[in-house]
């Protein structure tokens, strides 16, 4: 039939043009300025987290970039002149998955950072579920609020049969099994999309493990990894089907793609991306007009319907069995066009994300889903009606700083997702640095030109291979779109983005392979030829069409360089003080921090004494803060006792733990796991106890402060401010007081 043979073309065009523009534009982004997260300072004083953005230096990247393509260059001469016969390419797999597997085990025993954040939340319920504790389901709670978070909390539930109540660090390991899964299925997707090429598969597992972010999620419990995992694993299972036409692969793909929606809903786009190439095989069998191809169209269109059907069934069970175990039916939750509100919107951290207005409108209609519903799509309404009005000044510099918030930061906030985190063990120093030290910067720079150089890469991908006729090599790039275009509208950040970003270094790796090839392949014709004139003008005849583009690209660039439009969408920049941050100049020196201190000790919890009384330590009593006598701890006990297991803990009442944050420290009671905060609206500040979002399940309350700065203090000792008020201990009482830095503001530990 006529229309099948248009059919391909205009597919491949779409998906060509749509890629090569989005990695163009991030690209360009990569080469102008660099993100990151820091922090602002507000009018009280208060540290903000946020991210920031420093210019960057293109001709460095460009720079980068030759020497890059010269270095591979001369690596490949050397490579074919001394390769032998070489080792099976699967023998080679089975090698750098051992090592992959080997890091990522070696990375958790030498961390072994608790949950935080999000995670933390989701953990904490997991093994409040093996108390029997349901109470997250009550009104109010986590749960309450994100039923959709059940998968995830009953995945970390389950497999705290197997490595006990609290043991996070069992858990860590089953990411890494996840993340040496990934890398192994990213390479065999590599060698099915591109077949006839033996090499670029191992060189593109080894550019996996060479580019770490991804690797460093192995102690993030949220979820991310085993549900890509089991997601590339039904991506392949598909192009396998595509490729051979065998039935065997179908339920492999479904019963895989099933359990990694229940455990991360985002794994929908993959099955999305799946569905739409079963969907165009379905119609290329139909339209080719041939009657064999009727069973073809068929057979991919049931895949469609038992992939969709499999999800809605796996996800329906998961909330059967929750409801079961519970007790609690499955509430409606906060509501999804809460989240496009979110994405629309500008945020402390940065633009699209979190910003506490799904929190506040579940709160504000009572709970009431139709109620948000209608509230969520007025305010989407009223956020595209200003953007219109005002495009290029309001909505396309959002987008712009958007794009920069998700996909700019060259390390993915990988490092940020494990900073201020507790350790059962004293991390070692290197790792330290490498976390929130000097080595981060160093990391940064190289993750910086790295990020610039794969980019590069699927550009050269896209133009070397423009006349392609393998639809099913792009099976990747599509899942990549998809995430681009999902995360667009919804609420967003950088650890979002990261698992999209991943798939596309293979086609990175392809794009170098061929441009070696291809300018080996010409220097050795240039050699070769008896007419070096004739061959150099037809090499650059055949340059005319992209060095013109190249030329129309640089003159418009530059045209636009002058507008604050360019400042304000590519060439982001933050100033000197951002700068300053992300090169860590000018950091206090003066020794170790409270909670570098606190994690000295086991687990990172210990006593908060006041020089002036060192027989007392703060503590909480009936929602409120005072000081309470210090019970005597002989050294057996500070030993054998285990922080992390609650029924383990003696004297809990008495001890806190501080966590910190690029905003600020929480300090948290052991006792009922509430954190020290302040109630900054009334004349007389009051000291309270309070049960934060940071740690479980109820919204944030705007009146209550409780990110503390501290700094320590000469002669030893700390100081624990909010702005310009300091943590007092005057006649027995604390209280929030003025700071004058006298010592009866100075305050101690004790383990």
């Amino acid at each position: 039939m006529k229309l099948g043979k248009y059919l391909y073309p205009a597919v491949n065009a779409v998906i060509r043009v749509m890629l090569f523009a989005i990695v163009a534009g991030i690209c360009l982004q990569s080469m102008f300025s660099t993100s990151f997260i820091g922090y602002v300072v507000g009018e009280d004083g208060q540290k903000q987290e946020k991210t920031l953005n420093i210019a960057d230096q293109p001709w460095k990247h460009l720079l980068a970039l030759a020497i890059f393509v010269g270095v591979c260059v001369l690596a490949y001469r050397i490579f074919r002149r001394f390769a032998g016969k070489g080792i099976p390419r699967e023998r080679v797999f089975r090698l750098l998955a051992a090592v992959t597997f080997g890091l990522g085990i070696v990375w958790v025993l030498i961390t072994q950072l608790e949950p935080g954040s999000d995670p933390m939340k989701i953990y904490q319920v997991a093994m409040q579920w093996r108390w029997h504790d349901f109470s997250a389901y009550a009104e109010g709670g986590y749960m309450f609020r994100y039923p959709f978070q059940a998968g995830i909390v009953l995945f970390y539930y389950l497999w705290s049969f197997v490595f006990g109540v609290g043991n996070y660090v069992g858990v860590q390991f089953v990411n890494v099994c996840a993340l040496t899964v990934i890398y192994l299925l990213l390479a065999k997707l590599t060698a099915l999309f591109w077949s006839e090429d033996k090499t670029v598969p191992v060189l593109a597992y080894a550019a996996l493990i060479l580019w770490p972010p991804l690797a460093f999620f192995v102690t993030y419990l949220y979820g991310i990894l085993p549900g890509m995992a089991l997601s590339l694993t039904a991506v392949y299972c598909a192009a396998r089907y595509l490729g051979t036409g065998k039935y065997r692969y179908i339920l492999p793909a479904v019963l895989c793609m099933s359990v990694a929606t229940v455990l991360k809903m985002n794994c929908l786009i993959y099955l999305i991306a799946i569905s739409c190439f079963l969907l165009y095989d379905a119609a290329a069998a139909l339209l080719s007009g041939k009657k064999e191809q009727l069973r073809r169209a068929a057979v991919s269109t049931v895949f469609v319907l038992l992939l969709v059907l499999g999800t809605a069934a796996s996800n329906r069970m998961c909330e059967k069995y929750v409801e079961r175990l519970s007790g609690y039916p499955t509430p409606d939750g906060e509501t999804m066009l809460s989240w496009v509100v979110m994405g629309l919107s500008e945020a402390p951290f940065g633009p699209g994300s979190y910003n506490g207005y799904i929190g506040d409108i579940f709160i504000r209609y009572e709970y009431d889903t139709e109620k948000i519903n209608a509230a969520a799509k007025a305010d989407i309404g009223k956020i595209v009606r200003r953007m219109s009005e005002n495009f290029l000044g309001d909505g396309y510099c959002f987008f712009a700083r958007k794009n920069a918030f998700q996909w700019n930061d060259p390390t993915f906030i990988c490092l940020e997702c494990t900073r201020g985190r507790g350790s059962q063990i004293d991390v070692p120093d290197g790792v330290q640095s490498l976390i929130d030290g000097s080595g981060s910067v160093k990391f940064y720079l190289v993750m910086n030109y790295a990020q610039t150089l794969i980019l590069f890469g699927v550009l050269f991908y896209l133009v070397l291979n423009r006349k392609s006729k393998n639809i099913g090599e792009l099976m990747g790039a599509v899942i990549f779109l998809g995430g681009y275009l999902f995360h667009f509208v919804w609420e967003s950040g950088a650890s979002y983005t990261l698992p999209y970003f991943v798939i596309i270094l293979p086609y990175a790796v392809k794009g170098y392979a061929d441009l070696v090839r291809g300018i080996d392949g010409t220097l050795a014709a240039v050699r070769q030829s008896e007419s070096k004139r004739q061959v150099i003008a037809g090499i650059f005849r055949r340059l005319c069409g992209p060095a013109a583009a190249v030329l129309v690209f640089a003159i418009l660039v530059g045209l636009c360089s002058d507008r604050n439009l360019f400042r304000d969408s590519i060439a982001l920049d933050d100033g000197e003080d951002a700068a300053q941050q992300f090169y860590h100049r000018g950091e206090d020196k003066a020794g170790p921090s409270l909670v570098e201190t606190l994690a000295s000790f086991g687990g990172g919890y210990g006593y908060l004494v006041p020089k002036l009384d060192q027989e007392a330590a703060l503590s909480e009593s009936d929602g409120g803060v005072t000081l309470a006598p210090v019970p005597a701890q002989t050294a057996d006990r500070a030993q054998t006792r285990q922080p992390h297991v609650l029924s383990d803990i003696e004297d809990i009442e008495h001890m806190v733990a501080v966590r910190q944050g690029e905003d600020g420290a929480t300090i948290r009671f052991r006792s009922n796991e509430q954190v020290l905060a302040a109630d900054l609206e009334q004349e007389t500040p009051r000291l309270v106890s309070y049960l934060d979002d940071g740690n479980n399940m109820f919204y944030e309350s705007s009146e209550l402060s409780w990110e503390w700065d501290i700094s320590a203090a000469d002669g030893g000792g700390f100081y624990i401010t909010l702005g310009e008020r300091a943590l007092t201990c005057r006649g027995g009482v604390v209280a929030l007081e003025e700071l004058t830095r006298g010592d009866e503001q100075i305050w101690l530990l004790r383990q």
